[in-house]
């Protein structure tokens, strides 16, 4: 009875360990951000965004000097730029309070 029981708890928890393992390959290292898909409103083609953003940190000479609110803002006006608009724009933080 009790080997029995010891056999049924052993059988439980590496079938655990194996779904937890493979929820954590399909996620990454389970530690990534949400792509686009999994923020609500946005587009799929958003999740490009993020893609390229993680290329720079891998692949950029100087990733580590990347700064993402340069990096944002670019991407901030680019969007407003594509709209074709030229009415449509983006002033950061610094161009607002110069602006008031």
């Amino acid at each position: 009875m009790f080997r029995r029981f010891l056999s049924i708890t052993s059988l439980s928890a590496a079938t655990l360990a194996i779904i937890l393992l493979v929820v954590v390959a399909c996620n990454g290292n389970g530690n990534s951000q949400p792509t686009a898909q999994e923020i609500e409103g946005l587009p799929p083609e958003f999740g490009r965004l993020s893609q390229v953003w993680d290329l720079l940190n891998k692949e950029q000479i100087d990733g580590a000097e990347l700064d993402p609110k340069t990096i944002s803002d670019g991407a901030i006006r680019g969007m407003l730029t594509a709209l074709g608009d030229p009415y449509a724009g983006f002033l950061d933080q610094e161009q607002y309070s110069l602006e008031r």
